[in-house]
């Protein structure tokens, strides 16, 4: 009996293992909204130190920069992280550095020992994404630098001397990544991301001192022959690029800032023909994810960096049908209408924009695109010919889980009636908690999860000022912005039903 349990608890171990292997093995996919959890356990706190984390993602709705302190007291940190791909993030206490790797709704646990100096000796990882971040923990010990961009920064103006310094630090980077994994078999999608990181750093820094000499400096820049010899080389349609964040900045710079004279243009001018030029070329270049990634981060910086509408409306309009995904159609959408929103009575090129003070009947429901529990997205166009009752909550709002069991009772009242959806959207909230809750308190209806970014769209989008906050929606218009509470809606729900089915 004995041995069997014995048996029984190897193959259980066997498998568990396995499983994590291949989990992180199996080559990940972007997962728009994913979050990640990252826990920090240091060790030997004598004194209060700086903490900060910062990453660099394809995109930016998954960048981060968060700074605080480990205490004495609270040795311990657990950080909820946006993380919709395979993401390499830096990690800085008390001016030491490592670099970790990230999964899309994962955990991993970090343990950092300390010497008395406040330095890290030693860091400790579990979790999937373990093998990553033990390799870069290697090489960083070996090589001896956390960034290979702080080498890189260390070449003088000379073009000769910068290209020496480039390719022999991208052979050296590339060296290592090959010798590393003869010993550690890591993933094949993580070498070929890698990879790209490590290429695309390299030529873009190319791109870029010649750029910092010249405009920046005011000095000469005569690059020797060879100097973008290995652009020749490089592939611009690349899907093993696509968890790379140096790759699409390189595509960027290659395929369409050289291309533009800009001491000839001013910034608008700039921002306008720069983002034409990358949308044309990515039409003709690029496919797939890579064109949606690419194509989604110029129209975001547009928005970011214009109020001119009216010409982004013209790009959006020409260029959205090349998206596959609809994530990033959803999102631009929802921020081109929060930015309209904000704008006070402004005539711009033609167009008129008016800001509203509050949502208004008929008004159209205003855009989300949002995971439920099981991570299936909803969009707003998806109840566009039904009645819906929204609810606006969040797990910290006692008013809001005091309302659970009246709000179940009513979705209880219209079991039966399959033109209504009652959601439940929660906001400015812990995904993990918002999970925890609705097992807890039995919540009924469509569960809908808005992450930090998308908070702050919904809140400003649906004028959120206090939670719980009711929407009636008919056929994809308000019929009743901020509506009575579940113990008082009943009658106007049943006389939408009625004129529906008229």
């Amino acid at each position: 009996m004995k041995i069997k349990s014995i048996h029984a608890i190897f193959i259980l171990f066997t498998f568990s293992i396995v499983a994590c292997a291949t989990s992180a093995t199996k080559t990940p996919k972007f997962q728009p909204g994913a979050t990640t959890t990252v826990l920090f356990t240091f060790n030997n706190v004598k004194d209060s130190i700086p903490f900060q984390l910062y990453n660099l993602p394809i995109i930016s709705t998954s960048k981060y920069n968060k700074s605080t302190f480990i205490h004495p007291q609270k040795s311990t940190a657990q950080l909820l992280l946006p993380c919709d791909h395979p993401s390499p993030i830096s990690v800085f206490i008390n001016q030491d550095g490592i670099n970790i790797y990230t999964l899309p709704n994962d955990t991993l646990e970090i343990t950092i020992q300390l010497s008395d100096a406040g330095k890290i000796e030693n860091v400790h990882f579990e979790g999937k994404t373990r093998v990553f971040c033990d390799y870069f923990k290697q090489k960083q010990q070996q090589l001896g630098y956390q960034d290979l961009r702080v080498p890189l920064n260390q070449a003088s103006t000379s073009p000769q001397e910068i290209l020496n310094q480039t390719d022999s630090l991208m052979q050296l980077e590339l060296n290592f990544l090959e010798t590393y994994q003869q010993n550690h078999p890591l993933p094949k999608w993580f070498i070929d991301t890698e990879e790209c990181q490590i290429i695309y750093l390299c030529n873009s820094f190319k791109q870029a001192r010649e750029t910092i000499i010249k405009k920046h400096m005011n000095q000469e820049f005569t690059p020797p022959s060879d100097y973008y010899r290995s652009f020749d080389t490089l592939v611009i349609n690349n899907p093993q690029g696509q968890f790379s964040h140096w790759y699409f900045e390189f595509l960027k710079t290659h395929l369409v800032y050289r291309k533009i004279n800009a001491n000839k243009l001013a910034m608008q001018a700039w921002i306008d023909t720069s983002t034409h030029k990358a949308l044309a070329t990515s039409a003709l270049k690029l496919t797939g994810s890579i064109q949606d990634i690419f194509n989604f981060s110029i129209l975001n910086h547009y928005l970011n960096s214009t109020k001119n509408l009216s010409l982004f409306d013209q790009y959006f309009s020409t260029y959205k049908k090349d998206f596959s995904n609809n994530y990033f159609f959803e999102i631009l959408e929802t921020k081109r209408d929060a930015l309209n929103d904000s704008i006070l009575s402004q005539r711009n090129d033609g167009y008129i924009y008016k800001t509203k003070n509050q949502l208004s009947t008929n008004d159209s429901l205003p855009n989300f695109y949002l995971p439920d529990t099981d991570n299936n997205f909803f969009s707003s166009k998806n109840f566009d010919k039904e009645i819906i009752y929204i609810s606006f909550w969040a797990t910290w709002c006692k008013p809001c889980l005091a309302s659970v069991p009246s709000k179940n009772d009513l979705i209880n009242r219209f079991s039966s009636n399959d033109k209504i959806t009652f959601l439940n959207i929660c906001i400015s909230s812990k995904k993990e908690d918002w999970q925890k809750l609705i097992t807890e308190h039995q919540i009924k209806g469509v569960n809908l999860f808005a992450n930090e970014n998308w908070s702050k769209m919904l809140k400003q989008k649906y004028q959120v000022n206090q939670l719980p906050a009711y929407f009636l929606i008919q056929n994809g218009k308000i019929k009743k912005p901020f509506c009575d509470s579940p113990e008082y809606i009943t009658d106007d729900i049943q006389f939408l039903l009625t004129t529906n089915s008229e």
